[in-house]
C-alpha cells in the first residue's frame, strides 16, 4: 500500500529482508536549506566492501532520511553524486545502538573542515562559498570517503601569539604516509587542521619548509574521539617529546612557552607507539603492576623416558607458580 513506509514484498518468488542489529549506526538526512534537496549516491562498508545503501536515482526531499541502518562492524561510508542536481545534508554516526550520533568526518573532501555535518555533494566541481565541506565533481567519477574508526587524529593550531602558520601534517594508516593537510595554506589561530578517524594508525608526521612557522596541539583519541591525549615526537628537539604543543617551521626559529620543536624543514615522526596503552592485557599478574609479566614454565607433559626430554628437566622448564612474582 502506498501509506507503508517500509516493506518485505515478493516472498512468493524467494525474496527475504534481513532486518540489520548492532551498535554501530548510520543515519543520513537531507538538511532543511534552500536548495538542498537533491540526488546523492551513499555506500557502506561494513567488513565486506561497499554496499550501495541509498537510490542514487531518486531526489530526496528536504529533511528526509536517506540512510538509517545499523551494523555490527563499521569500516568506512562513501558518498557521490553524479547527477548536476546537489544534495546537502548531515551524515551521522552511533556508538551506541542509534542513542547518540555524532558526525562522521570526510577523509578527501574540500573546504575548511572534515566534518559531515553537513555536506555539499554535487556532481558539478563547484561548491557555495558558505559550505564548508564538500563532496563535487561526481559526473567525473569523484566520489569521497568518510572512514569511521577508533583512532582520531587531531590537530589544531594555538591561541597563542605568532601561532598562526603553515604545516604538512601526514598520517600513516597502514598504508604508507597520507598528506592530510594543505601545506601551501596559512593555518590561523585556533583553526582545525586534521580531524580525522581511522581503523588503524601507525603513525602521524609533520613537516614545514617555509619560514612562517606554525604552533599547535597535535593529539590522538583511542575511543572514536571521546578522549584525547597528546601525541609524542620521536626525533624532535628540545627538553619534551609532548606534541602538544609543538612548534613547526622551515628555519631554525623558536618560540616561547614551546618546549617541542620541529625545525629546518625536516620531517618528525610522531608514532602512536610512544603513547602509553589505556588498556591492560589479559596476562598481566595479579595485584601487580601492568609492566610485570609472567614467565611461562609449564612446557607441556612428557615421558621422562624419552632422549628427547632431557633439556626440559633444568628449572627454566619447570612449572613455578610464583612466576609473576620472580620476573618482572
Amino acid at each position: 500500500p502506498s501509506s507503508v513506509s517500509t516493506y518485505c514484498i515478493d516472498g512468493t518468488n524467494g525474496n527475504a529482508c534481513t532486518l540489520t542489529f548492532g551498535p554501530f549506526c548510520v543515519l543520513a538526512q537531507t538538511s532543511n536549506i534552500r536548495y538542498s534537496d537533491g540526488y546523492v549516491a551513499i555506500y557502506v562498508d561494513s567488513g565486506d566492501g561497499y554496499v550501495l545503501v541509498s537510490d542514487p536515482g531518486r531526489k530526496y526531499a528536504k529533511n528526509q532520511v536517506v540512510v538509517d541502518r545499523c551494523y555490527t562492524n563499521l569500516l568506512s561510508v562513501k558518498v557521490a553524486n553524479t547527477n548536476s542536481d546537489a544534495w546537502a545534508g548531515d551524515i551521522q554516526v552511533s556508538k551506541d545502538y542509534g542513542a547518540t550520533y555524532s558526525a562522521m568526518k570526510c577523509d578527501n573532501c574540500g573546504g575548511t573542515t572534515s566534518s559531515a555535518s553537513p555536506i555539499f555533494v554535487d556532481g558539478d566541481n563547484t561548491a557555495p562559498s558558505s559550505v564548508s565541506t564538500y563532496c563535487i565533481d561526481g559526473t567525473n567519477g569523484n566520489a569521497c570517503t568518510l572512514p569511521f574508526g577508533p583512532l582520531c587524529v587531531l590537530a589544531q593550531t594555538s591561541g597563542m601569539t605568532h601561532s598562526d602558520g603553515y604545516v604538512g601534517v601526514y598520517v600513516d594508516s597502514g598504508n604508507g604516509y597520507v598528506l592530510v593537510s594543505d601545506p601551501s595554506r596559512k593555518y590561523e589561530k585556533n583553526q582545525v587542521v586534521v580531524d580525522r578517524c581511522y581503523t588503524n594508525l601507525l603513525s602521524v608526521k609533520v613537516v614545514n619548509t617555509n619560514r612562517n612557522a606554525w604552533i599547535g596541539d597535535i593529539q590522538v583519541s583511542k575511543d572514536y574521539g571521546a578522549t584525547y591525549s597528546a601525541m609524542k615526537c620521536d626525533n624532535c628537539s628540545g627538553t619534551t617529546a609532548s606534541a602538544s604543543p609543538i612548534f613547526v617551521d622551515g628555519d631554525s626559529g623558536s618560540m616561547a612557552g614551546v618546549s617541542t620543536y620541529c625545525i629546518d624543514g625536516n620531517s618528525c615522526i610522531l608514532p602512536l607507539s610512544m603513547i602509553s596503552p589505556s588498556y591492560v592485557r589479559p596476562y598481566t599478574c595479579k595485584d601487580q603492576g601492568v609492566s610485570v609479566r609472567p614467565s611461562w614454565k609449564l612446557m607441556g607433559f612428557f615421558d621422562a623416558s624419552d632422549p628427547g626430554c632431557a633439556g626440559l628437566s633444568t628449572s627454566t622448564s619447570a612449572y613455578d607458580d610464583s612466576a609473576c612474582g620472580l620476573f618482572p
